[in-house]
């Protein structure tokens, strides 16, 4: 082989492979963003989180000996709840079907936690894992995020409240 098809070789490697690399390093980066961004608002009350889970656009956390739940929605907003207010939480799956020439197909438009407070004044807080007007990626698995997040905020607060 001369040097000339191996630079080639190497190139059309390096051109197939830089892809797959790039974006893990920034798949990566960006987990570690979202925790160190959860993390810090745990900090900031002084706890430490015991249980989280990093989405594509989303991080939650629950420190369970403080018992405070903490959701920060990459690049919008954080919230942190005290689970001695919260009443329950219920998964949410919205979704509309469109027809094509294939067929019905179902698209989905949020999917997300609705945390629902003790005091019934208070507006029911809602923990979005997935919203297909502002997130331009498409679902992974954050419906089984959801339900699993769901069903961890019931049994901390004590009540087994039913799917949406």
């Amino acid at each position: 082989m001369d040097i000339t098809t191996i630079i080639i070789g190497i190139i059309i490697i390096l051109c197939a492979a830089l892809p797959i690399i790039l974006t893990n390093y920034f798949r990566k980066r960006r987990e570690k963003l979202a925790l160190q961004g959860i993390q810090n608002l745990a900090e900031k009350s002084g706890e430490e989180l015991e249980n989280y889970e990093i989405g594509m656009v989303f991080s939650i956390g629950m420190d369970k000996s403080h018992r405070n739940l903490y959701f920060l929605h990459l690049g919008e907003s954080a919230l942190q709840v005290q689970l001695s207010k919260i009443k329950n939480s219920t998964t949410i799956n919205k979704s509309h079907d469109i027809k094509t020439a294939e067929g019905n197909h179902s698209v989905i438009d949020l999917i997300g936690i609705q945390i629902n407070m003790k005091d019934e004044a208070q507006t029911p807080a809602i923990l979005e894992f997935f919203n297909a007007e502002k997130d331009s990626i498409s679902v992974d698995n954050e419906s089984h995020i959801a339900e699993q997040w769901s069903r961890l905020i019931n049994k901390q607060v004590g009540n087994s409240a039913s799917k949406r």
